[in-house]
């Protein structure tokens, strides 16, 4: 027999129980609560497409101490005889990441830090892994190459892994003493929902251009999911504690996200519009199969750089980096860090030549990247 409970006292019991959360009938255990997860496809696509409830009487069998589901699945539930707690909500992906946190502890979480972006979002979250363990802080990554935390390092298989899987690794992190965690995050992980119960202190947007529309379908609905990530929440925006955010100017894109509000630091190598308040100015001194030179200036205060990054798309993912530094609170003076960042292995990782011969391997997969 059902026994109806609210969203808040099952969250209540994940915490106070420890009760392990489930996604995958497999993983179902005597007491856990299961979630059912809608199918993986675009926001309002759901329609007639089978999702987990075809997996309930296996999940059933194995005991569950409670189901979360949408109110349409509490007929088969009936009719399958469950006798367990359920809970319902319309928006079951938010509440999977509530029940994650809640399981986890999240409160005591690394600062998280989301990148976005359709291209560079790897390299930026290198760089800024570089410039803040400079600076003494104990870094994790979670990204398109590996996902990594001191004392651990994995292979990805996706830049931006499930609800369950994230809130995981963001304990790990802070059980290994992390105190900030650079995310990639993708438009799939947005519109998915797979970053739900995850508060960002802050976040960077690199560029948006053709990527995923076999997903997304329109260039519209491929920046509306980017676009969550620096919302307000009663605007259907993914929570950001402090509010603060680098984006780039240069972008057409970036420029409707700076229009957005306060909080928000523009970067860029041209001269930015009157609207937008705080921008990080670049200007190329110098560019060369060596790298490059760089000029910052930013709210009166200019300084240069030199990186052995090479490509204008380097340039601009240097000023994002630093953009976002300064945001987060860094002075330029801290930036003198990245000078002696080589770069991200297949992101036109130069290949030593003994015949001097500037040799690079690149992995690029968009129109935009490719150019």
């Amino acid at each position: 027999m059902i026994t109806r409970i609210s969203l808040d006292e099952l969250n209540a019991r994940v915490a106070q129980q420890r009760l392990p959360v489930a996604v995958h009938s497999g993983e179902v255990r005597e007491g856990s609560v299961f979630v059912v997860m809608p199918p993986s496809v675009p926001r309002g696509q759901e329609g007639g497409r089978p999702g987990g409830e075809v997996h309930l009487p296996q999940v059933l069998a194995a005991k569950p101490g409670a189901v979360l589901c949408r109110p349409e699945y509490l007929p088969l539930l009936e009719e399958l005889g469950a006798a367990c707690a359920v809970a319902v909500t319309e928006n079951v992906r938010a509440a999977l990441g509530a029940l994650a946190r809640a399981y986890h502890g999240g409160m005591g979480y690394p600062q998280v830090v989301a990148i976005t972006g359709t291209n560079g979002k790897t390299t930026e979250t290198y760089l800024l892994e570089a410039l803040f363990r400079a600076l003494g802080r104990k870094v994790g990554v979670v990204g398109t190459v590996s996902y990594r935390w001191p004392g651990h390092e994995e292979d990805a298989p996706l830049t931006t892994p499930g609800c369950l899987a994230l809130h995981a690794m963001l304990a790990q992190m802070r059980a290994a003493g992390a105190d900030v965690a650079f995310m990639e995050v993708s438009s799939h992980a947005l519109d998915q929902e797979r970053v739900a119960g995850i508060d960002f202190s802050a976040a960077l947007l690199t560029n948006v251009t053709q990527d995923h529309l076999d997903y997304h379908k329109t260039m519209e609905e491929y920046f509306a999911a980017k676009l969550r990530l620096f919302l307000p929440e009663n605007r259907g925006g993914v929570p950001l504690d402090a509010k603060v955010c680098a984006v780039n100017a240069d972008d057409p894109y970036g420029l409707n996200v700076l229009a957005l509000g306060d909080g928000m630091i523009g970067y860029g190598l041209t001269e930015p519009p009157a609207a937008v308040k705080r921008h990080l100015r670049g200007r190329v001194l110098s560019m060369s199969p060596a790298g490059v030179e760089l000029s910052m200036t930013f709210e009166g205060r200019t300084w240069n750089l030199r990186s052995p990054l090479v490509g204008g798309f380097n340039v601009m993912n240097l000023l994002g980096a630093q953009a976002l530094g300064l945001a987060m609170g860094l002075r330029p003076e801290d930036f003198s860090a990245l000078t002696s960042f080589t770069g991200v292995s297949g992101r036109l990782e130069r290949v030593a030549s003994k015949d001097g011969l500037n040799v690079f391997v690149d992995y690029a997969h968009t129109p935009d990247a490719l150019i």
